[in-house]
């Protein structure tokens, strides 16, 4: 029986020590106390905590956003500032505010910029963001008990190399397609360039003006904090704008951005850029640009070409939709019933 006792004693000892490594090196940056590699598999609450800290060690510029905005670096934005890519918040106006009322006198000092990019689907409610970092940590700690399992082990162990050996297992091509820095930012390994013919599948823009409605709140708190914000739409490729017409989401979307202009003073409107829209080099697929297609946009565009308020918005779309010979009249579309339809749509829950 004392054998038995010693036995699963050792067994249980084991397998803790390996729990504890695994937690440690965290593959996926889900674990707020774990180490702060540079090189991860994903990004999860451990990312976002660690972020926090760096934002109170030093004057950073904050990159809010989706899949689109996730290859922003310095090397981007060439800043002397700290570039802290939060799209772990995947662009959510709810997720954001959040964040920014949570932030402590030295955290909101080291705030220099912000960048907000409205993505075309990111206003339906909270997108399930809050659930996951309203977890406690015994939550947290006991789903990571029960999917704890030798892939993960392995995952660790890999991760680990990775980032004692760097220059090894790059030219190996030891590592999965990108890696999540512990500064936010995706590196992709290879580089990306769209064919210009597979088309990605359109996303949701159903929207709530609920969500909607937390713009104003989060521009309110940059008027306060005296911080410098800036919003922006991401860029379309030519396949995918006329996509949106041909699926008639053109018109929600656009319903949409009325509805974010009665929020906010304007934003800078990259759906319709012409230098980008032609160029498949640019793009990663026929949806998220590339790192040299976010060099382009940057460094490379007239940005006060692009910025539009709430009286001109319809008129300069509807010029912009001209000069691409897209049949497409917003003043037939933006009907009373399309705007109610846009409005009661069951498919946002704003929740």
């Amino acid at each position: 029986m004392r054998s038995i006792i010693i036995i699963l004693a050792s067994c249980f000892c084991f397998l803790s020590i390996l729990y504890i490594f695994v937690y440690l090196v965290d593959p996926d940056q889900d674990n707020k106390y774990s180490y702060d590699f540079k090189y991860s598999f994903g990004g999860g609450y451990g990312l976002y905590t660690k972020l926090k800290t760096k934002l109170k060690n030093q004057p950073s510029e904050l990159i809010f956003g989706s899949s689109r905005s996730r290859l922003i670096s310095n090397k981007v934005l060439k800043s002397k500032n700290q570039i802290l890519n939060m799209h772990i918040l995947y662009g959510n106006p709810i997720a954001i505010y959040d964040f920014l009322i949570s932030l402590n006198d030295k955290q909101i000092e080291n705030i220099k910029k912000v960048y907000v990019l409205l993505d075309t689907h990111v206003f339906c409610g909270s997108n399930d963001i809050d659930k996951y970092f309203e977890k406690s940590l015994t939550k947290r700690t006991l789903d990571q008990i029960q999917t704890f399992d030798l892939s993960k082990l392995i995952e660790a162990y890999r991760k680990l190399i990775i980032n004692l050996m760097p220059k090894y297992t790059f030219e190996e091509n030891y590592v999965p397609s990108f890696y999540v820095l512990n500064s936010g930012e995706t590196i992709l390994l290879r580089r990306p360039e769209w064919d210009g013919i597979n088309q990605e599948a359109l996303h949701n823009v159903n929207f709530s003006l609920e969500t909607i409605k937390f713009l104003k709140l989060i521009d309110s708190w940059m008027v306060a904090n005296k911080k410098k914000i800036i919003y922006f739409t991401p860029p379309h490729t030519l396949n995918d704008f006329i996509a949106h017409v041909d699926e008639s989401y053109l018109t929600t979307l656009t319903i949409q951005r009325i509805e974010i202009l009665k929020n906010l003073d304007g934003f800078y409107d990259f759906s319709l850029v012409p230098e980008l829209m032609k160029d498949n080099s640019l793009w990663e697929d026929s949806f998220h640009l590339n790192k040299k297609g976010l060099d382009y946009l940057f460094n490379k565009i007239n940005w006060d070409k692009y910025y539009v308020q709430g009286k001109e918005y319809i008129n300069v779309t509807q010029n912009k939709i001209n000069e691409f010979n897209i049949k497409y009249n917003l003043s037939e579309e933006l009907s009373y019933e399309n705007f109610q339809r846009a409005y009661q749509d069951s498919k946002c829950n704003s929740k």
